[in-house]
């Protein structure tokens, strides 16, 4: 009696495991059957701009109008009327040299003049009596000539012993003060002919490497100070020799005058002489290696924070892959990478919303970024 209630329960055993195989069996078999879910997708075709990387540095505001007035002798500084920062007017007195020194020259250069006149005169008169040869004869005309043009030179110095403004403008510098022995054509004040009369120049300093690929004319961008405001410019000028202190090279990076901050009245202009600015030169012989930028429209950028943020781009299994990539620049309505999309040929341009990385999608339309 035990053996057939033992058969019973096994026979049971076995009925109930191989039912529970089948039942397995068609849930596998239900979940293979159902489809993937996909998402519809459209795709951007990106395209590559070549943008050469700028050169930075750093400059100095200035005018194309300063000039820097000295005296014609040397001596010393009598008295300087005027200060940094003062507004004068063409002609009027800005320093003077104490003359004492300046007029008993010109009073021996007038009196050796004369001597030479008397000398010539007496000399003329015996050569026509062929009594003084005519090397004397010769000699001392030169001698009155020399003495004619020391006194004339003379007369200058005592004549430019002052210092003038030589048009309406601002004292920018004082480089000597009252008391000062200045020699001749040391500057003594610099001044410029205030923000209106001349152009601005962004004065800045790069090194000899730099210095061969900038050519006049290329393109630059100047931020003045704290102003945010970015303004147009190009280059100017170049110096031919480097600085003896620090042995770079000066470039002149001339503002463009039609940028609004410089159609302002004077009272009005945020800039001054020598503030602070920061220059990008734009050079075209490529000195610091290139770089390509790739445009995107701005709705595609995900998840952006400062200058990254996440794109998302088909991957060959029909999955999305999300990219980190950098920001280089945002305009109105388009974001540039400029890191990133290295070898990315295309971009999920529409759909990106309900994507996860690796979500499958299908391309339903692609369309081509403008060249």
């Amino acid at each position: 009696m035990k053996s057939v209630n033992l058969l019973f329960v096994l026979l049971i055993a076995i009925t109930i495991s191989s039912c529970g195989e089948h039942t397995q069996q068609e849930q596998h078999t239900q979940q293979e059957q159902q489809p993937i879910e996909t998402i519809p997708v459209s795709v951007l075709t990106l395209n590559a701009v070549h943008k050469p990387e700028p050169i930075r540095a750093s400059a100095t505001l200035t005018t194309d109008d300063e000039v820097s007035l000295s005296f014609t002798s040397s001596g010393i500084i009598s008295s300087i009327m005027v200060k940094e920062g003062d507004l004068v007017s063409k002609g009027q007195l800005l320093a003077r040299l104490n003359t004492t020194q300046i007029k008993a020259k010109e009073q021996q250069a007038l009196l050796a003049k004369q001597m030479a006149a008397r000398n010539f005169q007496r000399t003329s008169t015996l050569y026509k009596e062929n009594v003084a040869s005519l090397e004397q004869y010769q000699n001392d005309k030169t001698a009155l000539e020399v003495a004619t043009q020391q006194w004339k030179t003379a007369s200058f110095d005592l004549q430019n012993t002052q210092i003038r403004a030589v048009k309406n403008g601002y004292i920018l510098k004082k480089m000597a003060e009252a008391g000062s022995q200045v020699g001749a054509g040391t500057p003594v004040i610099s001044m410029f002919g205030g923000q209106r009369s001349g152009k601005w120049i962004a004065k800045t300093e790069v090194n000899d490497r730099e210095w061969m690929g900038i050519k006049i004319g290329d393109k630059a961008e100047v931020f003045v100070g704290d102003h945010a405001e970015k303004i147009q410019g190009e280059v100017s000028n170049k110096s031919q020799s480097s600085s003896l202190g620090s042995g770079s090279y000066t470039v002149d990076v001339l503002l463009k005058s039609d940028t609004d901050v410089l159609l302002k009245s004077d009272s009005q202009m945020p800039f001054a002489q020598g503030m602070f600015a920061k220059v990008n030169i734009f050079s075209t012989a490529k000195v610091n290696g290139n770089s390509s930028t790739v445009t995107i429209p701005y709705q595609v950028l995900l998840d952006a924070d400062g200058r990254t943020g996440y794109v998302f781009t088909p991957g060959a299994d029909n999955r999305a892959k999300k990219i980190k990539v950098i920001i280089d620049e945002i305009r109105n309505d388009e974001v540039v990478i400029s890191k990133g999309l290295e070898g990315i040929s295309q971009i999920i341009l529409a759909g990106s919303a309900y994507l996860k990385e690796n979500s499958f999608i299908k391309i339903t339309k692609k369309v081509s970024s403008p060249k």
